[in-house]
This record gives C-alpha cells, structure tokens and sequence, in this order.
C-alpha cells in the first residue's frame, strides 16, 4: 500500500510512504522537505490493486465504433504495432471480417476469451462458445444502452408523440400519489 501526504501550499511537495503489510511502521521511501507544523496535510491512501483492467490484448473482445462494422462486436487476434491490431468477429457471429484495425476506432470490453495470436476462425468461434461472449455482451448494460439508443432512433414522429403523451400521464399519477403522501 502507498501512504502519499500532500500539502496544500504554493510550495507543494509530496513525501511518499510505504506502509508494510503486516506491520503498522512507516518507513520513509522519499522524503523532499520538512512541513511547518500550521499546515494541515490530507493523506491520499492508494491500493497496490490496479483500478484499470482493460487491457489491449490477445482475446480482448472490442466493439468497433467507426466505419463500415461500427456497432458490432469483434476479437483482437493479434497486436500490429502501438497504434494497430488485427480483429476478427468471428465472421460467422459477428460479421467483422479479419482486419487490421486502428485503436482509434475500437472500445475495449470486459469480456475476454482465451486464444493464443492468430488463432483460426474455429479456434475463435469455440472459444466465443465456450465463454458464452454473446449472452454476455447482451447481458451487459453498455449493450442494453446501446439497443436503447437504437429503438429510440428508429422511432417515428407518432412513435415519438406517443412516448411523449405516456410519459406525461405518468409524471401527473406520481405526482398526484406524492400529493396524498404529503397531505
């Protein structure tokens, strides 16, 4: 665990602590000045538990977000470079062709499947089955947000009024039930 006091003067400086597991002693890991004693330090308390798991990497799954497959969800098979990757859908599931992508225009799952790099289609298409990729995703509420989004974009103009006329009969029965509640 890291102990970090900081002081909240124009001169600012941070002395880093470690405190060792098991022991309640503080030793000293960098130490930049001494703290007149009028001064309040806050303390920050961080985890040595990492907060950010997605990752680029082999079996990440990703939902491609611009061009001709934006919306559909595919596979990292293999990392190109520091700006590219190659996906596959599975092509048969997803419908995203074997591509090299940039990172620019892909979002990083949760999700994960085990596949070693440049795993065949078979290979990906057991591994989505046997991780259950698909239930999942639609299980997951960015996926749910998503088909929101999309009902609601697909809705006529009367579609739209109607949602609109529900919505206000709605909001005047709570309101009548909260009056009685308060009276």
């Amino acid at each position: 665990m890291l102990l970090r006091l900081q002081i909240p003067t124009k001169q600012t400086r941070i002395t880093t602590y470690s405190i060792l597991k098991g022991n309640d002693s503080i030793s000293s890991k960098k130490s930049c000045i001494s703290f007149p004693s009028s001064v309040q330090a806050t303390c920050v308390l961080a985890c040595d538990k990492m907060v950010f798991k997605r990752y680029v990497e082999v079996g990440r799954v990703v939902l491609v977000n611009y061009g001709p497959d934006a919306g559909k969800l595919a596979t990292i098979v293999d990392i190109v470079d520091q700006n590219k990757c190659l996906i596959e859908g599975p092509a048969n599931l997803t419908g995203v062709e074997r591509q090299v992508i940039s990172y620019g225009r892909i979002a990083l799952t949760d999700l994960k499947v085990k596949i070693g790099r440049n795993a065949r289609q078979k290979t990906l298409n057991a591994a989505w089955a046997a991780a259950d990729i698909q239930a999942k995703w639609d299980g997951s509420s960015w996926a749910k947000k998503l088909a929101a989004k999309s009902k609601r974009a697909s809705l006529s103009d009367f579609d739209r009024f109607k949602v609109m006329v529900a919505r206000k009969q709605k909001s005047s029965i709570i309101a009548k039930k909260m009056a009685e509640l308060s009276a």
